[in-house]
C-alpha cells in the first residue's frame, strides 16, 4: 500500500498543504499518509472509501483522516469541487491545546509512529479499520457552509498573494476551521447523549406504565413509580410528564377509569364494586374522577350504552 510522506511536499519550518480543484475523473488508490489531511466538498459529490466502507459524500461534508488511516477519494465520473488541505499537528497544536480536546485526540492519534517509518510501528497508532467515522465526518449546515467556505478561500487567497505574514494568516484560519470543527463535534456528542438519556428514561417509563396497567387496582404511589425507573421521586414526576405527555397519578387515574367503563359494559357489578375492583377507595373519588375523565358520571355513562344505536342496523330517513 503507498504510504504519502509529508517530506516529499511540505516544507519542514511550516508543514502545510492545500489542493483546491475541480475532479471529474480523480481515482485514488487506497493508501495511508503521515500528517493530517481535511477534506471538504465544496460542490456536487464523490466517493470516499474510509473505515472499510465506500461513503457516498456531498458538498457540505468535511472529513479529518488522521495519520496512518487507509482511505481514497474517488469521482466515478461525477463532477465535483474538493478542497484538500495537509498538515502536521505541530503546525496548530499549541493553538488548540486549550479548547479543542475532540479534534486534538483524532489529529494526534498517529503522533507515537516515527514520520521516517514506511509504514506504522505495531505500537503505533490506529487502523483505518478502527477509525471512528462518527468522529472525523461533519455536515456542516448551509449556514455553516459559509463560514467554512470562507476560511477556504480565505486560506486560498493567502498562498496566491503570499504577502508578509501569509503563513501566519494560514496558521490562523486552519485554527478556525478545526475550532468550528471541534464545536460541530462537541454539539453531535451532546445531542447523541441526550438521544441517549431519553431512550433510557422512555425504557423506564414504558416499565412504569406497564406496571401501572397490570396493578391498577392496586395502592400505587409516585414513589413506587420513581423506585421502579430508579430516579428520586421529585426528578421522576417532572420528567414522566415530560417525556410521555400526561403525569404520574393522571396515567393511574386514566387506566383505572378504562378499565371502569369496561366493566360498566359487562354490567355484572354495581357501581360501588367497580369503584374498588378499579383501586379507589371512596365512592365519591371514583365519581368524580370518572365525571372529569369522560364528561359524564358512571351512572350517566350507564344510560347513555342503553341509548346508543344498533350500528348494525341503518334508521329510516
Amino acid at each position: 500500500m503507498q504510504v504519502m510522506k509529508y517530506k516529499t511536499f511540505m516544507e519542514e519550518r511550516f508543514p502545510f498543504k492545500f489542493h483546491f480543484g475541480n475532479y471529474p475523473k480523480r481515482k485514488q488508490d487506497v493508501h495511508m499518509h503521515d500528517y493530517v489531511q481535511l477534506i471538504y466538498v465544496m460542490r456536487g459529490s464523490c466517493r470516499h472509501f474510509y473505515c472499510d466502507r465506500d461513503l457516498v459524500i456531498s458538498k457540505g461534508d468535511l472529513f479529518m483522516i488522521p495519520p496512518w488511516v487507509e482511505h481514497s477519494v474517488n469521482t466515478d465520473g461525477h463532477d465535483a469541487d474538493i478542497v484538500m488541505i495537509d498538515f502536521l499537528p505541530v503546525l496548530v497544536n499549541e493553538k488548540l491545546a486549550g479548547f479543542t480536546q475532540t479534534v486534538m485526540a483524532w489529529m494526534n492519534a498517529g503522533s507515537n509512529a516515527n514520520p521516517d517509518d514506511e509504514k506504522p510501528s505495531s505500537e503505533a497508532p490506529i487502523e483505518g479499520q478502527t477509525a471512528n467515522l462518527r468522529g472525523t465526518w461533519l455536515h456542516f449546515s448551509p449556514e455553516k457552509q459559509l463560514l467554512v467556505e470562507q476560511l477556504l478561500l480565505d486560506i486560498a487567497d493567502e498562498l496566491k498573494h503570499k504577502e508578509k505574514g501569509y503563513e501566519f494568516s494560514i496558521q490562523l484560519n486552519l485554527v478556525k476551521l478545526l475550532q468550528l470543527m471541534d464545536r460541530e463535534l462537541g454539539k453531535q456528542d451532546r445531542n447523541s447523549r441526550e438521544g441517549r438519556a431519553n431512550r433510557l428514561k422512555q425504557t423506564h417509563f414504558d416499565q412504569v406504565i406497564k406496571y401501572i396497567a397490570e396493578n391498577y387496582m392496586k395502592d400505587i404511589t409516585l414513589e413506587q413509580g420513581a423506585e421502579l425507573a430508579n430516579m428520586a421521586p421529585a426528578y421522576f414526576s417532572h420528567q414522566f410528564k415530560r417525556t410521555t405527555g400526561t403525569a404520574f397519578i393522571e396515567r393511574l387515574h386514566e387506566t383505572r377509569i378504562e378499565r371502569a367503563k369496561e366493566l360498566i359494559i359487562g354490567d355484572q357489578l354495581s357501581m360501588t364494586d367497580i369503584c374498588y375492583e378499579v383501586g379507589f377507595h371512596h365512592l365519591s373519588h371514583f365519581i368524580r374522577t370518572f365525571k372529569k375523565k369522560t364528561g359524564l358520571t358512571p351512572t350517566a355513562y350507564k344510560k347513555s350504552l342503553s341509548y346508543a344505536p344498533d350500528p348494525e342496523i341503518t334508521p329510516f330517513c
